[in-house]
């Protein structure tokens, strides 16, 4: 078995790095709880991030893709993302979250 095939992904954070092996290399971010602020107070997401802000675009990433409806990068909906530290209700911060889509281009031979 090579060093690449340590690669993996953690089971923890879901960050690709070296778990195993003589290369040890990854270690989780930080972690942050973050919500919606349509959301309910029940529906805090473990994220993990070195920022506040990291997090707060990480959750709404993968709140955008999960529904399939890409409600953010859309427009049809204004995210504001709650971020705290975990279970620290006094650490609440707000982060207004802007997206955009990514054009995606493919060439295919056309015949003459």
């Amino acid at each position: 078995m090579s060093e690449a095939d340590n690669f993996q992904r953690c089971p923890n954070c879901r960050e690709f790095g070296f778990l195993s092996g003589t290369v040890l290399r990854h270690r989780c971010a930080p972690e942050w709880e973050c919500r919606g602020d349509w959301q309910t107070d029940e529906d805090w997401d473990k994220t993990f991030a070195h920022s506040a802000d990291t997090a707060a675009e990480k959750f709404a990433e993968r709140y955008d893709a999960s529904g399939g409806e890409y409600a953010i990068v859309s427009g049809m909906r204004d995210c504001i993302v709650l971020v705290r530290k975990p279970g620290d209700c006094s650490s609440v911060e707000r982060y207004a979250i802007a997206a955009e889509t990514v054009p995606s281009y493919r060439a295919e031979k056309a015949d003459a």
